[in-house]
């Protein structure tokens, strides 16, 4: 997943997303709209996935390591 940051004329940002999941795609993709449309790519990125949230069972973590037998 990515997107791009185009540049109009007028100098504001836009973004683009539904762009294609490789990258080559997604810069050919990019620079073909904003040729068609008078903007320049500013660049393009990939979407930042989610970050991992913390473990679940951490609450009686010594208690369960004890009766598996860990150490």
């Amino acid at each position: 997943m990515f997107y791009a940051i185009v540049i109009n004329e007028k100098g504001t940002n836009m973004v683009m997303d539904n762009l294609p999941t490789d990258r080559h795609g997604a810069t050919v993709a990019a620079e073909e709209y904003a040729k068609r449309n008078r903007l320049t790519v500013q660049g393009v990125y990939p979407v930042k996935q989610q970050q991992k949230q913390g473990q679940v069972l951490t609450k009686n973590s010594k208690q369960r390591r004890a009766t598996l037998g860990h150490r």
